[in-house]
């Protein structure tokens, strides 16, 4: 400070005292906002440590060689100890031998990568039963500017025990399913097992039973009625039971299947010729309109036909009388052709759709005066799949139903798929 010379000795003396005092305030107002400052930040640490304390999980800061420095009492608690107890020790003691590998890689790539990382791991309390927890880290440093973890720690034994549970019952529902299939196998074994030996005397129940009807000298009209009758039960058991082996060996994955290029035409045609007897003798109409389609699918041909037989079959049992079964062919997109089989009788309900496709649902008819298994429909659509096409239904109650099948084209009569 400059005293001008002007001014006397006893103002200079004056006007220093008046600018200590003035420094003395600034320094109080200082000391007074330090010291509000401190409080703050005194608050704020009580408020962290509270909320780190009280935190529902656990939090814990390690040491490069693993030695607890510090502990919220979350932590404490999952270990069963005091504060005091777990400062300065070991992590590792707490953990089971089991998982010391696991504990040991997760501090070592924490402090190596410098990235955060976890693991799940059993922890041995003093007090209680093993525990499972898991650990997530956080590398920082202290006010040594050393390393430090800053480790999560979460129980998690609930979920572990769930973990547990829902293992067991994965394993359960695979030996279940492996016995089912297994079932599935014997019983499709043991129909066609039985169904070997049940065709071989009905062969020859049906044979003897044509022999007599057109035996001589001919039998009185009612002794002719009953053969026919016998004649007729004998060839639909034996439809019923081909239709159970076919099932059953689709059912085993014994099926055979040779997919070629087919040629629709002639093998529509060759269906209808089989099929029109049968619509003569009841009456109905054929209406085709597949005669120029010159398409070629893939599929095996004897499947395919063994297919349209069926759905023309049902097509004419099902009809009115001088109904009309109409069979034609539909480009779809995506390299597909439709094959629509159409009748003219009384439709199927929404019940009665939700039947179809299922053993022994005839249709959703009620009438017993048709001969059917109802086993043909479900074998129909496990050969169009097998063939990696669909089949389908649509009906209109009163006006008739369209069985279509969907089958992949090819534009060749190239014998290979």
């Amino acid at each position: 400070m400059t005293i001008p010379q002007e001014i006397g000795v006893e103002d200079a003396l004056r006007l220093t005292l008046h600018e200590l005092q003035v420094h003395q305030i600034e320094l109080e107002s200082q000391n007074e906002e330090l010291r509000r400052t401190q409080s703050l930040l005194d608050e704020s640490k009580l408020r962290y440590f509270d909320l780190y304390d009280h935190a529902p999980v656990g939090y814990c800061s390690l040491s490069q060689e693993g030695i607890v420095l510090e502990a919220n009492l979350a932590a404490t608690t999952l270990l069963g100890l005091s504060r005091h107890g777990i400062i300065g020790q070991k992590m590792s003691q707490y953990i089971c031998d089991d998982d010391q590998d696991s504990y040991y890689l997760f501090r070592y790539r924490s402090f190596k990568n410098k990235l955060s990382q976890t693991c799940d791991v059993r922890i041995e309390p003093v007090v209680g039963s093993k525990i499972w927890v898991n650990l997530v880290s956080n590398l920082t440093s202290n006010e040594h500017e050393y390393p430090m973890l800053r480790v999560v720690m979460t129980d998690i034994t609930e979920r572990k025990r769930m973990e547990i549970l829902l293992r067991a019952s994965a394993y359960e529902l695979e030996v279940a399913k492996a016995m089912a299939e297994k079932a599935s196998v014997d019983k499709s074994d043991l129909l066609s097992s039985m169904g070997h030996d049940l065709r071989t005397p009905l062969h020859s129940i049906v044979g003897y039973a044509q022999l007599l009807e057109s035996s001589l000298p001919a039998l009185a009209d009612a002794q002719l009625a009953s053969l026919k009758q016998v004649i007729s039960a004998g060839w639909y058991l034996l439809k019923l039971i081909n239709e159970l082996l076919d099932s059953a060996s689709i059912e085993a994955g014994k099926a055979s299947i040779s997919i070629q290029s087919v040629s629709l035409a002639p093998l529509l045609l060759e269906c209808e010729v089989m099929l029109q007897p049968q619509a003569e003798k009841r009456g109905v109409i054929f209406s085709n309109q597949f005669s120029e389609c010159s398409c070629f699918v893939l599929a095996d041909p004897i499947r395919l036909k063994q297919v349209i037989c069926n759905l023309l079959s049902n097509a004419i049992k099902y009809n009115r009388k001088e109904g009309v079964v109409s069979l034609h062919c539909v480009t779809c997109p995506f390299g597909f052709i439709r094959l629509e089989v159409s009748d003219t009788g009384p439709g199927l309900n929404e019940t009665q759709l939700g039947q179809l496709f299922q053993p022994f649902h005839r249709l959703g008819q009620t009438n017993q005066l048709e001969e059917g298994t109802g086993i043909g429909l479900v074998v129909s659509k496990r050969l169009i799949e097998m063939m990696d096409g669909k089949i389908g239904v649509q009906s209109t109650v009163g006006v008739g139903s369209t069985f279509w099948i969907e089958l992949p084209r090819t534009l060749t009569n190239d014998p290979s798929p």
